[in-house]
């Protein structure tokens, strides 16, 4: 089996959400990172509808709720952050 190219368009738009994120915790803003959030969960279904779609109703439950529950996490964990980052410089 050969080895999966990493992709770095995928990987780019990925940290670019997580640095809105620590952005908008740097502002103080809850819901611009409230829709960062959904953003980023618009844009995990849509790169992967081709393998979610494949997914027997069981395990696509059970592989949604994971990958959200995940993706919310590192999104409060970067607004988060920027809250800290805000607090220390004013």
């Amino acid at each position: 089996m050969a080895a999966r190219r990493p992709n770095l368009r995928n990987a780019g738009l990925e940290l670019g959400i997580a640095g809105a994120a620590f952005v908008s915790g740097l502002e103080g803003s809850l819901m611009l990172a409230g829709l960062i959030a959904a953003v980023a969960a618009l844009y995990w279904g849509f790169t992967r509808r081709e393998t979610l779609s494949a997914m027997p109703r069981q395990q696509l439950l059970r592989t949604t709720a994971i990958s959200l529950a995940v993706l919310l996490a590192v999104v409060a964990a970067c607004y988060g952050l920027g809250l800290l980052f805000r607090g220390m410089t004013g």
